[in-house]
């Protein structure tokens, strides 16, 4: 029995098995919709876009505070203060999010007229991915993994069930798996989200009003963050963006091509990055060696997947089969995780949000010539090749910060 537990203890990590079940949830979801209903599949996708608008135009730092204070020195711990900073961070996220959610519900019946209803669940699963990823960093940080466990089965399980309901024609799973998941999210933080309800009701007892100013007080003071995070989320979300707009037929097949393909980026984070993260904040990536050479080898498995499915399939008999370009998009992503992560602690977050602005403006002004001077056959395929190649390019310019940075420490 004693060895049985040795060997468990020695060859099994709950955390890193948890990461992967968390990893293969949306991609899951995604695939179990294709199957039920092509609709359904589209609606999904969608659903997933919705998102991760709502998650770029929430990226606060309003967690910093209080992890600085329960994380930092021992000496100035003190159980009142790391409480109080708690209810600060919990009531600031509050009221960011309410701005945000009515931001994000604006901003999506714009983009996505005609469909409320895909809206109003991509805002749902947007809250609800929020909220567990603050929570999946926190467990994190303690390196608590039963927390990260009953995570993945909070996500897992809503997937189960809203798939089954689905089949059976009781409820489509567009509307059943971002309300169950975010079901799931509150049974497994369900302290966060009663003091969460509680600040709500407090607050807007007082003042309606005195929160909305309240609220933009908060986002005025993070808003370079919130910049930052909006314009590299939308980065790695723009070749999705592209065929919502020219190829909304091959969305749902493209997105779970993506889902799978983001199974490297997550490797990558849990193989080399995880175990050096303190390492980042003082030294460049090309000077780590786990990093130096292992993150071009996991890079270029994800290309060489691309190219093999490249050439199983005509890509020019209708430019619609773009499977292989989610595995190429996923390829520099992954090369370039570890040069964000280093970036954030070596600039300002000023000069991080003028690289990626000039990234997005560059590739969207660089797409409308397309659309004026190329025949449509040809456009998406192009586009993409414009973003993998602008990629490409901000990938040079993070090293050469990065560079540049550590000549000046010296």
């Amino acid at each position: 029995m004693d060895s049985l537990v040795y060997i468990y203890k020695k060859f099994f990590n709950l955390g890193v098995f948890s990461r992967v079940l968390l990893v293969i949830v949306k991609p899951l979801a995604l695939w179990l919709s294709i199957q039920l209903d092509t609709d359904a599949g589209l609606a999904i996708a969608q659903i997933y876009l919705i998102g991760l608008l709502f998650i770029s135009l929430s990226g606060t730092n309003a967690h910093r505070p209080f992890y600085q204070k329960f994380f930092g020195a021992k000496d100035d711990f003190s159980n009142i203060n790391v409480i109080r900073s708690f209810i600060e961070y919990i009531q600031k996220i509050t009221l960011q999010l309410m701005l945000v959610i009515l931001a994000s519900l604006i901003i999506a019946t714009l983009v996505f007229w005609g469909s409320l209803g895909v809206v109003i669940m991509g805002i749902l699963f947007g809250i609800a991915e929020k909220i567990n990823d603050e929570f999946q960093r926190y467990s994190q940080f303690i390196n608590n993994s039963n927390n990260l466990f009953f995570l993945a089965l909070s996500k897992l399980i809503p997937v189960s069930i809203a798939s089954l309901l689905s089949y059976l024609h009781i409820i489509d799973i567009r509307f059943s798996f971002p309300a169950l998941l975010l079901v799931g999210s509150i049974v497994v933080v369900f302290v966060t989200y009663f003091l969460t309800f509680r600040i709500i009701v407090n607050k807007l007892r007082k003042s309606i009003l005195a929160n909305f100013k309240m609220s933009f007080e908060y986002i005025r003071q993070d808003i370079l963050q919130i910049g930052c995070v909006f314009m590299g989320i939308s980065l790695i979300s723009l070749d999705k963006w592209l065929l919502q707009y020219f190829l909304t037929t091959d969305l749902p097949t493209y997105m779970l091509y993506t889902q799978i393909a983001s199974i490297f980026i997550v490797s990558q984070t849990i193989i080399l990055i995880a175990p050096v993260r303190a390492r980042l904040v003082n030294e460049n990536p090309q000077d780590i060696n786990t990093i130096r050479v292992g993150s071009p080898i996991i890079s270029f498995v994800p290309f060489l997947i691309g190219i093999l499915l490249y050439f199983n399939d005509d890509v020019f008999e209708g430019a619609g089969q773009l499977g292989y370009f989610a595995f190429f998009f996923a390829s520099i992503v992954t090369f370039s995780v570890a040069y964000v992560e280093r970036l954030y602690w070596a600039t300002t977050a000023k000069k991080r949000l003028i690289l990626d602005s000039s990234i997005v403006i560059s590739f969207l002004l660089s797409v409308v010539m397309l659309t004026i001077f190329m025949p449509k056959d040809y456009l998406v395929l192009l586009s993409l090749l414009m973003l993998f190649c602008f990629m490409c390019l901000r990938v040079i310019v993070m090293i050469y910060l990065l560079n540049k940075n550590k000549s000046y420490s010296i």
